[in-house]
C-alpha cells in the first residue's frame, strides 16, 4: 500500500497491471543475490537525474 500524500500524478488505464513469473534461483545465484545485498547499505535507494 502507498499513501495517497505520496502520489505525484496519477494515471488512469485499462490495461493489466505487470506481473513477473516466479523464477527458482540456483544455489549460486542466491549466494551471488547476498553478497551484493550486503554491500547495500539500508535506507540506500536509485537516484537518476
Amino acid at each position: 500500500m502507498i499513501s495517497v500524500d505520496k502520489i505525484d500524478c496519477f494515471v488512469p488505464s485499462s490495461r493489466p497491471l505487470l506481473s513477473i513469473p516466479d523464477c527458482r534461483l540456483s544455489d549460486v545465484e542466491r549466494q551471488i543475490g547476498e553478497h551484493v545485498a550486503s554491500l547495500i547499505p539500508d535506507g540506500a535507494t536509485i537516484h537518476g537525474e
